[in-house]
């Protein structure tokens, strides 16, 4: 949101009754970093990549209810608040895979686990630049993968030097992105529309032709995408890859490397598929292809002017 529309929001806010509310990203910071120590640190965020998955297999199992008695538009909600979900498990293994000395760059991602752009752009980055993907085999891809992140949080939270960016903390709120907004907000809350000069309401069964398109992308034949990015993570849940001995393992691989998007990360990830492929029963030729070997996408929330366009001469060229 711009500074100056976020300074109109705050000044007609209401004045609050009492001590303001701890914030949550401190609260997840403190809880995490100042009275854990490391090895009660990784196992708190392991049990949050697990709840949040199992959260996830949840959601999905009422999209499908929904979708099959054609309540397109709770569906719709449900779907893609699973999406944002699994842009939290994503944060928490940045988190794990991150030194504890760095404290900035820790609260800023404790910051993105409450962020929606943040959380939005995990998701994206994993759909188009994730290790399967063909970006995967491009040169630079850290770059390439870093901009793409950058241009969704550019897109939708443009910053400012007041701290607007996202993950920081005192950062005003992000509108929600289109997309996001589109499949989770219009197909919950009332509100009024210019466009139809009166005020909307989400039906539960629409007769549109979108709600008919919506429930078919929802029941299309296989699994959707939310299902398949939370079988990767499902995966090795099941296979004792989030237990104590591989959480310790990967954090032992990547901490002491602080990545960027010129870092090479395939020492990395070459010694994380030993590492965990020893400690757990997840298949040791997928390893590298999991969210475990996902590369960490924290340094474009610290430092995002290494991945502006004009910063990339081929990403300047195609601007």
């Amino acid at each position: 949101m711009p500074l100056d529309r976020r300074r109109a929001v705050a000044s007609k806010r209401m004045a609050r009754v009492g001590p303001d509310p701890p914030k949550r990203a401190n609260v997840l910071y403190r809880n995490l970093f100042e009275r854990s120590d490391p090895q009660a640190t990784l196992a708190t965020l392991a049990d949050g990549v697990r709840t949040v998955t199992e959260h996830v297999a949840e959601l999905l199992v009422d999209v499908d209810a929904l979708a099959a008695s054609n309540r397109a538009a709770r569906a719709q909600f449900l779907l893609t608040t699973a999406h944002e979900e699994l842009g939290k498990a994503h944060v928490l293994l940045d988190l794990a895979r991150l030194d504890r000395r760095h404290e900035g760059i820790a609260r800023k991602l404790c910051g993105a686990f409450y962020d929606h752009v943040v959380k939005y752009a995990y998701m994206k980055a994993w759909h188009f630049g994730g290790p399967s993907t063909a970006m995967a085999a491009l040169p630079d891809y850290g770059l390439r993968l870093g901009r793409v992140f950058h241009t969704t949080l550019q897109e939708f939270w443009p910053g400012d030097p007041d701290g607007g960016w996202p993950g920081d903390s005192d950062g005003g709120e992000p509108d929600t992105p289109h997309e996001m907004a589109f499949g989770r907000e219009m197909n919950l809350y009332v509100d009024y529309s210019d466009v139809a000069g009166g005020w909307i309401s989400p039906s539960a069964e629409h007769p549109s032709k979108r709600a008919a398109a919506i429930l078919e992308q929802i029941k299309w034949r296989g699994p959707t995408a939310a299902k398949q990015h939370l079988r990767a993570f499902a995966a090795l849940r099941e296979d004792g890859a989030f237990e104590p001995p591989a959480m310790r393992a990967l954090n032992d691989v990547w901490a002491p490397t602080l990545v960027t998007g010129n870092t090479d990360v395939a020492g990395l990830v070459s010694e994380t598929v030993a590492r965990v492929a020893k400690v757990s029963h997840y298949p040791a030729d997928e390893i590298a292809s999991s969210p475990l070997c996902f590369r960490p996408c924290y340094d474009v929330l610290v430092c995002p002017d290494r991945y502006t366009a004009s910063a990339m001469p081929w990403a300047a060229r195609r601007s």
